[in-house]
């Protein structure tokens, strides 16, 4: 793309058109998949490129192969495996949300698309010059005012968000709750898309002896780690499946006080995995995935996922995995871990586990994604 010289560039494959990816089975070409479209680009720019927002940009690139895609993007430091850059043409990669800030305000874009992903890029590419012809798309993954905890500390950013609600064409919620949440911020619904997830979920279940509670995220407050510290200590010494005491991993790393909060709780922390690592170790070592987060933006990905291959989920009850109705919700964690301790006493583990599979392969598939995809970008279907 023009302009787009790079302090560390890396060039994707691209998409394997009808074949399998990383993220799922890639569609066919245009003539194939119902679009009429002549090879727009779409850049995606982001601050927080790792863990959920890394996936899901990656998600929808290779959900609309058919599009030239190009990412602009500062790292977090979990691990991005290069099957994440697949989808992308080029990734360039900075050090920083001010030198992202600055190489987008050089570049002389020919997107027809922007799309900017997570709160502070959202702020970086409505403040900016708007390049000519370029639509202007906005999705939050979580706007930064969620948390009820950090409600005083961060109000300043609703006003933030406030004001620049004229700012975008068109806004990507990831649930309906953040739908709803922008709604408040006075933007009309009718430029609010809802892009769920896509999940692609296994015809057949791989046997597995599992022996552990896991679960996925950046050690921080969001993700409430004292939830997870708790649920553990209430379930050490509880027998799982192979006849043992149960485990507890945090999968990911962050905040130092936090993790020793865990450890000395009996979690290990493992630090961050790759995609592909992380999957194997979910399949192979979860009798169930505990999720405690204060807030997400919608259904968390790493929940989804553990749910498309047969993982029982047990979550703290939130807004945005409220309206998941396979899995059991709780107010404490002295709930989650009663929850754990019912599902193995009771032998529920795997009707949960295919119930989870179903809700996965009903209302998280790729032609939904496409479809909603279609309508933020407002490509023209046939």
């Amino acid at each position: 793309m023009s302009g787009m010289l790079n302090q560390r560039s890396v060039r994707g494959t691209g998409p394997r058109a009808g074949g399998d990816t990383a993220l799922g089975t890639a569609v066919n070409d245009a003539e194939t998949a119902g679009y009429a479209i002549s090879q727009p680009a779409v850049l995606h720019v982001t601050q927080a490129f790792g863990a959920g927002v890394a996936t899901a940009m990656a998600q929808y690139a290779a959900s609309l192969p058919e599009l030239k895609h190009e990412a602009l993007v500062s790292a977090r430091d979990e691990v991005v495996s290069s099957q994440i850059m697949d989808p992308f043409a080029q990734v360039t990669i900075l050090d920083n949300l001010g030198q992202l800030a600055r190489r987008y305000r050089r570049l002389e874009s020919t997107s027809e698309v922007i799309h900017c992903h997570s709160s502070w890029a959202g702020v970086a590419v409505r403040t900016a010059e708007r390049p000519s012809g370029a639509r202007i798309v906005y999705s939050p993954h979580a706007l930064a005012y969620s948390a009820k905890r950090w409600y005083e500390v961060r109000s300043w950013t609703r006003a933030i968000e406030w004001a620049l609600r004229g700012r975008a064409d068109a806004y990507g919620a990831v649930s309906s709750h953040e739908a709803d949440q922008l709604k408040r911020l006075g933007i009309p619904g009718s430029k609010i898309t809802i892009v769920r997830h896509f999940l692609p979920v296994p015809e057949q279940v791989e046997p597995r002896t599992p022996d552990s509670v896991v679960t996925v995220g950046r050690v921080c407050t969001q993700k409430n780690p004292a939830f997870f510290a708790e649920a553990a200590k209430r379930l050490a010494g509880t027998v799982g499946p192979d006849g043992r005491p149960l485990r507890f991993f945090w999968i990911g790393a962050g905040d130092e006080k936090y993790t020793r909060l865990l450890q000395e709780s009996g979690v290990t922390v493992t630090g961050w995995m790759d995609r592909d690592a992380l999957m194997r170790f979910i399949k192979e070592r979860a009798v169930v995935l505990v999720h405690g987060a204060h807030y997400e933006a919608g259904a968390p990905l790493a929940l989804l996922e553990a749910m498309s291959v047969g993982v029982p989920v047990v979550a703290r009850r939130i807004p945005s995995v409220a309206d998941i109705s396979s899995i059991p919700l709780v107010e404490d964690a002295r709930q989650a871990a009663t929850a754990v301790q019912d599902l193995l006493a009771t032998g529920g583990l795997d009707q949960l586990a295919e119930a989870c599979r179903r809700e996965v392969r009903e209302r998280f598939s790729l032609a939904a994604q496409r479809s909603a995809l279609a309508e933020l970008y407002r490509l023209s279907t046939r």
